[in-house]
């Protein structure tokens, strides 16, 4: 029976090519997509579960200390590990990690050599990998970080460095000048899965670094990423967690406040401050983060799931219906096939397993042909999502059994309505082929059309929310100018001399305006320390501030609102410019009652002798006090220096790169082994929104995808009307007709469908997006063109889709259609 069943169902896929291929075609693409989302969504809630004990670790985070933030810090100062020892005496094993920021590395064995700035370095506690689990490859995890100087590789940086050699017992050089030292390679790990939220590509013992001993007693260098490992017998909820991890700065934090701040917790507490300790597990890190500056990876956001989750859904229901709308169309044409297998004795429940075969070996079809479209496509949504996603269905057996069981699944639930269906008809009248499109069967496709038409719309209109969005993020006014700006990172590796010469030459290029140097540029501006007004009794506050010379303000074109800049020449060390969000901070009524004032800072005194209009260097919400100080100040600054290279507007791009190939030759002149690394300004800012770049090319992709889908739908079914209406066309034809009053006519139902899809998804897309962009510091407004972009863009689709059909039906000869009447 079964054997009939697929041949009868081989048979009529072959006899309706062209509907068969629309369902085949529509089901493939939506299973592609399904596909791509479910693998998606599955690497993001298995980050980090790959760890033996996942379940059992937790990240230890806290207030943020460093000014008025409701965000928590996902790092701590070095001495709260011992604290968390003392107080959850239930974590077997505490342990930290360090991040000291970019590092020079060489491996000076080979000639010439060269020098890497790696970013991804780690250092770390001895007993690390009694944490996390790692594999190695070479060399013993219990012990290859118990001594200072020692240096753990991944497999891709140990090729990058050694090739195929052998790397155990070598030397690398890491730092630079008097921290620059020889590490012994003492092991080689695999490389880190990309699903991970603790990301390195090479680990440094803690023991290492001179600095983690001397102010191991600090609470305030919040450089360090805390990890506690609990008893496997240990019951979060019983041992009260929360509430000793939350006391533990009141009773231990109190040494650092007095010997960095000169105050006690009591004040700290008594101004209005608050710190506590909070722990959280590590399988919520990656997405349940966005209150948490995490300093080891970027997080996602819980909201990405149910938002791809979603549209993976309605992707799938825009498929099924189409299945739907397509087979109970057709099914008038084999009405006369189903009365004669009720006359010959085929039970009604015989005739539904019959439509229900065919089916799912449509489904199956699909499902097989979508696969191999995921396989072929996998690289290129790889490259959209970031992400290095594989089928690998010999490694899940889950994937090849949801393979194998969805054809079943999908091809029940999009025949089962059909098979119903046609199965109802009477059968004296399936036999005359009398049966004809009952009102509540068009009323339901028609409503099924206008769910289509009302997600295909939602999609479209999303995305142009999304890039609108976008678009605005780009174009906000900043308060200074990041256009025509080209960063090159790390002067200072050229020594004193070579550098300024190199600047000289610099300046000496016709197409540049001004060369800057400073220790940091927007966005990346970490410097943040408290400071205090001489002469007031107002509290320490935080200040974000930036070493520079007399040359940026210009170079960024900063207002100056008050006083003066810098002076080239002159000895500026103990003066500074501040921003007008500083003035209203201190409660100057004025700009010009501030300058002159004087700052404090650990007992230097710094005078304000100039104010610059505010600007946002990282998108904040809320412009913080800013300062900028001369580069021969003593102030505490991140190590490097690097040069802002301000272009003239006119210069074209491509003339652009022949002068930065000309710099790197200068460059390399001067110093052969140092890296040439740069980067535009405005591409740095770009980084800032990636998650929203990222976000709207694949909401973008899913929507041509599904917006396709609709299409399929809309071709079978003004074929079908067509084939109903044809000898209605025919007399219209022969009365005087003309093809634009038919093609009106019969596509007029869809545009009233449409525009009822157009109301429903105004309100469905304006709350859900409202919802998304409530996470951004500055947004756009939502308007109504949104929508309407979105209407006449899913109106001329229709259009375009359903012309050609309805204007060959118009243009077919009346005596073709009319002659058995």
């Amino acid at each position: 029976m079964i054997f009939n069943l697929l041949k009868v169902a081989f048979r009529n896929i072959r006899k309706e090519k062209f509907f068969s291929i629309l369902n085949i075609m529509g089901l493939a693409v939506g299973t592609c997509c399904v596909l791509f989302i479910t693998l998606y969504i599955s690497d993001e809630l298995t980050f980090d579960s790959f760890h033996q004990n996942a379940d059992r670790i937790y990240r230890i985070n806290q207030t943020f200390i460093w000014g008025e933030d409701s965000n928590l810090f996902g790092s701590t100062g070095p001495a709260v590990a011992d604290a968390v020892r003392s107080e959850i005496p239930e974590f077997e094993e505490v342990t930290r990690a360090h991040t000291p920021g970019a590092l020079s590395v060489s491996y000076e064995q080979k000639q010439p050599y060269k020098i890497f700035d790696e970013t991804g370095v780690l250092a770390v506690d001895s007993n690390f990998f009694s944490v996390f689990t790692f594999p190695s490859v070479e060399g013993n995890q219990e012990t290859m970080l118990d001594q200072p100087n020692s240096v753990v590789l991944t497999m891709e940086t140990k090729e990058k460095y050694f090739g195929k050699e052998n790397a155990m017992g070598e030397l690398l050089w890491i730092g630079e000048k008097e921290n620059r030292k020889a590490y012994q390679v003492t092991g080689i790990l695999q490389d880190v899965p990309t699903n991970s939220h603790v990301d390195f590509d090479m680990l440094i013992s803690m023991s290492s670094i001179p600095a983690v001993k001397k102010r191991n007693w600090s609470w305030i260098w919040t450089t360090f990423v805390t990890f506690g490992l609990l008893n496997e017998d240990a019951d979060v909820a019983e041992i009260q967690l929360a509430e000793r991890l939350a006391e533990a700065p009141r009773k231990h934090a109190g040494v650092s406040l007095k010997r960095l701040q000169n105050m006690t917790f009591e004040e700290w507490e008594a101004d209005g401050k608050e710190w506590k300790l909070y722990s959280q597990p590590l399988l919520d890190i990656h997405l349940h983060s966005t209150n948490v500056y995490s300093r080891l990876n970027n997080v996602s956001d819980i909201k990405m799931i149910y938002i791809f989750g979603t549209i993976g859904v309605l992707i799938l229901i825009m498929c099924l219906i189409n299945f739907v709308n397509l087979t109970t169309a057709r099914s008038f044409g084999r009405a006369k096939e189903i009365g004669i297998r009720k006359v010959v004795g085929s039970s009604k429940g015989y005739l539904v397993f019959q439509f229900l075969t065919e089916s799912i070996l449509i489904s199956a079809i699909a499902i097989m042909i979508g696969a191999f479209m995921a396989e072929w496509l996998m690289p290129l949504f790889n490259s959209l999502s970031g992400k290095e996603l594989s089928f690998a269905i010999t490694e899940k057996p889950l994937w090849a059994l949801l393979l194998i069981l969805s054809p079943v699944l999908l091809g029940t639930l999009a025949g089962l309505y059909p098979a119903f269906f046609m199965t109802s008809f009477a059968t004296l009248q399936s036999l005359k082929n009398k049966v004809g499109d009952s009102k509540g069967n068009g009323g339901l496709r028609n409503a099924l059309v206008v769910v289509q038409f009302t997600f295909s719309i939602i999609f479209i209109a999303s995305t142009v929310i999304v890039f609108n969005q976008l678009s605005f993020q780009k174009n906000l006014d900043l308060g200074f100018n990041r256009d025509n700006k080209l960063i090159i990172e790390r002067i200072d590796r050229l020594g004193e001399a070579s550098a300024q010469s190199f600047i000289d030459k610099l300046e000496q290029i016709s197409q540049v305006q001004t060369v800057t140097v400073s220790d940091a540029t927007p966005p990346q501006i970490y410097n943040f320390d408290n400071f205090s007004l001489k002469g007031s009794d107002q509290s320490e506050f935080p200040v974000n501030y930036i070493i520079a010379d007399e040359k940026f303000t210009e170079a960024y074109e900063l207002k100056l609102m008050a006083g003066r800049p810098f002076k080239e020449n002159f000895n500026e060390s103990n003066r500074g410019l501040v921003n007008e969000a500083m003035v209203r901070f201190l409660g100057f009524q004025t700009n010009e009652e501030a300058v002159g004032e004087k700052l404090l800072y650990y007992g230097q005194e710094l005078e304000i002798i100039g104010i610059i209009g505010d600007f946002n260097m990282d998108f904040s919400p809320q412009i913080r006090p800013f300062a900028i100080f001369a580069e021969d100040s003593e102030l505490f600054s991140f190590p490097g220096r690097h040069i802002s290279v301000a272009f003239r507007e006119d210069v074209p791009s491509d003339e652009l790169m022949g002068l930065i190939n000309g710099m790197e030759q200068e460059w390399t002149l001067i110093n052969g082994n140092a890296p040439f690394n740069y980067a535009f300004l405005d591409q740095r800012f770009e980084s800032v929104f990636r998650s929203t770049l990222l976000f709207g090319k694949i909401l973008s992709t899913f929507s041509i995808l599904a917006v396709f889908i609709a299409i399929l739908g809309m071709i079978g079914l003004i074929t079908y009307v067509i084939q109903k209406r044809s000898k209605e066309i025919g007399v219209r034809k022969v009365l005087g007709a003309s093809v634009t009053n038919i093609l009106f006519l019969l596509s007029s139902r869809f545009g009233t469908l449409l525009l009822i899809a157009f109301v429903i998804s105004i309100p469905l897309t304006w709350y859900g997006m409202d919802i998304w962009l409530q996470d951004f510091a500055q947004r756009r407004q939502i308007q109504i063109y949104d929508f309407l972009i979105g209407g006449l863009l899913m109106m001329f689709i229709t259009v375009v889709a359903t012309s050609y059909q309805t204007i060959r039906a118009s243009l077919t000869n009346p005596i073709n259609v009319l002659k058995d009447e």
